[in-house]
């Protein structure tokens, strides 16, 4: 899971390991690339932030390397141009802020299935 914000990584945290998950919590996208390199991961959940050019680039770059990474983005930014970013990007799933927690379960349980 990458997000900035360390109460959204343990509320997240707290919840995946409810589900029987395990769950690394990065600050960064580069941070998630370097895990990613050394370590398979079954499902990257990441937060997209407003212009935030480098996690549309590691996110395009882990397409090409890892095409079956299934790849969850949570936003606060819901508007057309946002969405029609997040489709070209290929997420499994898109979740816009405040997330319910009915939907993550429907989303990690669909992109792990």
């Amino acid at each position: 899971m990458v997000d900035d914000e360390p109460h959204i990584l343990r509320a997240f945290k707290n919840f995946l390991t409810n589900e029987n998950f395990k769950m690394t919590g990065v600050k960064i996208i580069s941070e998630a690339e370097e895990i990613l390199q050394h370590i398979k991961m079954d499902l990257l959940i990441v937060n997209i932030e407003e212009k935030d050019n480098s996690t549309y680039s590691v996110i395009k770059k882990l397409r090409q390397e890892s095409p079956d990474l299934p790849i969850i983005a949570v936003s606060a930014y819901t508007e057309l141009q946002y969405r029609e970013c997040f489709k070209e990007l290929a997420f499994n799933s898109f979740l816009p802020k405040p997330i319910d927690i009915y939907s993550l379960r429907q989303a990690v349980h669909a992109s792990l299935d």
